[in-house]
């Protein structure tokens, strides 16, 4: 862990020394605009200093692709800003097919109010589907259903009639994002002798009551941001 403390004061330090904090409260990002997890990889891939976009008060960064069984190249998966979050899709399953991926990214809430919670839908989906997304809230998530330093995260799971899961769903966060979000959301498709799909998969952040914004609050989130983009760099190694 010594190294990932290095990496973040040594991100800190140089986000000083640039004066990019002024930038990030004056929410300075470009839009965040529709394209596909390539193109947001190759977006939000730098620290906070050089990459990211917004949408509203939230800053995304660092997004990650991590493919699984058949999963479809980064460049077929559509990302559009949705409310106050994404759609991703569509995807497809052929019949006897299974199709598993996972979307990573971190979220700066710039200026803090907080994240209170998440709402998840899926539309429309057939076949065998569910999804499950994970919050990390003001601390890092390494993958696999954890944060750090603490384990597990909150989950949120939809899927299709068959799997037992609605939907649509809701979390309300039992501890809100004040600061900072990472977020992890894994995919299951199995095509069985139909195949499966989905034309997207909504995730909406719920913006709860405003607090005032700080300084202290903002390093604590870059801290978390930087912990985790180390973490999931040895991870993916």
């Amino acid at each position: 862990m010594g190294r990932t403390r290095s990496f973040a004061l040594k991100l800190l330090i140089s986000l000083c020394a640039a004066g990019a904090f002024p930038s990030l409260f004056a929410a300075s990002l470009p839009p965040c605009g529709a394209g596909t997890v390539a193109t947001y990889q190759s977006l939000t891939m730098n620290p906070p200093s050089t990459g990211g976009c917004a949408i509203g008060i939230l800053d995304y960064y660092n997004f990650t692709y991590l493919p699984g069984t058949n999963a479809p190249a980064a460049s077929a998966i559509d990302v559009t800003p949705s409310g106050s979050g994404f759609s991703f899709g569509p995807v497809t399953a052929a019949p006897g097919q299974t199709v598993s991926f996972e979307i990573d990214y971190g979220i700066i809430i710039d200026p803090a109010p907080v994240i209170g919670g998440d709402d998840l839908k899926l539309d429309p989906p057939t076949g065998d589907v569910t999804v499950t997304e994970y919050f990390c809230n003001d601390i890092s998530y390494v993958g696999s259903g954890d944060c750090y330093p603490s384990t597990p995260a909150p989950s949120l799971t939809v899927g299709t009639p068959g799997t037992g899961y609605p939907s649509e769903a809701s979390i309300t966060f039992a501890h809100p994002a004040t600061t900072s979000e990472y977020v992890g959301i894994v995919f299951t498709l199995t095509g069985g002798a139909t195949g499966a799909s989905f034309d997207g998969l909504d995730t909406v952040s719920i913006i709860s009551s405003p607090e005032p914004a700080s300084a202290a609050g903002l390093l604590v989130g870059l801290l978390a941001l930087a912990a985790g983009y180390k973490l999931r760099k040895q991870r993916n190694r």
